[in-house]
């Protein structure tokens, strides 16, 4: 069933065959029924999942996809990381509002029948999300539940430098002792070739401009015109409330068009733009600059938003001031190692006039 779907995708112009996607394919079958499984899981099996790691573009999610969704287990979840995390902060909460005494409890209590969890792009950042997840995986593993995680990152690499580390090593020892660590890598980067759907890609375009000036005359006069906008329309201003605060977008015909300076450089984080692309199926962003050692922590809310827009399949407008297909990205990638992928993504947005 699995190569079956595979070859379609390869017929399709979706995917090239890859000799080592096939034989993560083949690795992945032997999760795909529930009976198997169940055997597997109550004898002593080397390995309880497959953790996929490897360079960007190169297919990891796309063979996670097919296999889940081919996957016949019962009480299965395939989720991005930052969207379990958010899951995991919003159970917490509601925790914390019932005065439990470890709000942990009520998050492990949510999750004790799941069976199979897919975790796409495994990467943390943050202190207080590596003590969450390494709580939750922990607790879940010894459930029995079958993980699988892409990543660009090996197991070892993962939150390296982060606080409290040492904590965090408990779930890294797991994931070498009881998953196959596999490393997908390929010469294709499927993101910079274009073989997704063009009714997706046609929808993403990122613009050059080289001033501010220049920048503002594009998005009134070239912009707006080309996503159907009369360009006369007024800008105006929406007011939307994300938990307990208020936040002021700049809205034309219900397409949202927001300042880098603003929503990059200001304090937002991952849910807020989860509910700024849930309110708004269109996204400008403008005046975005070139990456660079002063402004790191602009360009991590920036790759979040990218995030959310990708997952989202939102339409997305990008004005910047820099050229990101020749932009030497290695100069802060080891300050921000998501930003290769973050190009690669908006790689794959891209389709310029």
């Amino acid at each position: 069933m699995l190569i079956k779907i595979y070859n379609q995708k390869i017929k399709s112009g979706k995917l090239k065959y890859d000799e080592k996607q096939v034989e993560l394919i083949q690795k992945l079958k032997q999760y795909i029924h529930q009976k198997k499984v169940l055997q597997k899981l109550f004898t002593k099996a080397e390995y309880t999942g497959i953790y996929i790691y490897g360079s960007v573009g190169t297919g990891k999610t796309t063979i996670m996809d097919i296999f889940f969704k081919s996957c016949s287990i019962k009480n299965k979840k395939r989720i991005h990381l930052m969207h379990f995390l958010q899951n995991i902060h919003e159970l917490i909460n509601i925790a914390k509002n019932k005065n439990m005494l470890d709000p942990m409890e009520y998050v492990f209590k949510q999750y004790k029948n799941l069976k199979l969890l897919c975790i796409d792009e495994f990467e943390i950042y943050d202190v207080v999300n590596s003590i969450l997840i390494r709580r939750l995986l922990i607790y879940l593993g010894k459930k029995k539940c079958i993980f699988i995680f892409t990543s660009n990152t090996k197991p070892e690499n993962i939150y390296q430098n982060g606080l409290q580390r040492d904590k965090f090593l408990e779930l890294i020892n797991y994931i070498n002792h009881n998953m196959e660590i596999f490393c997908l890598n390929g010469d294709i980067d499927y993101r910079k070739h274009h073989l997704l759907d063009e009714n997706y890609i046609k929808h993403h375009k990122i613009f050059q401009v080289l001033s501010e000036t220049e920048g503002q005359d594009f998005l009134q006069n070239r912009l707006l015109p080309i996503i159907n906008i009369n360009k006369n329309i007024t800008i105006n201003s929406k007011k939307i409330h994300i938990l307990n605060r208020e936040i002021v977008i700049e809205v034309c015909d219900e397409i949202a068009i927001m300042n880098f300076e603003e929503f990059c450089i200001g304090n937002y984080a991952s849910y807020d733009y989860k509910v700024i692309c849930k309110n708004f199926k269109t996204i400008v962003l403008y005046k975005i600059p070139s990456p660079n050692l002063e402004n790191l922590d602009a360009f991590r809310r920036f790759c979040i938003l990218i995030d959310e827009i990708y997952e989202s399949k939102n339409n997305f407008f990008a004005i910047k001031y820099f050229n990101y297909i020749t932009f030497d990205a290695s100069i802060i990638s080891n300050k921000i190692p998501q930003i290769i992928r973050c190009f690669s993504r908006l790689h794959e947005m891209d389709k310029l006039l």
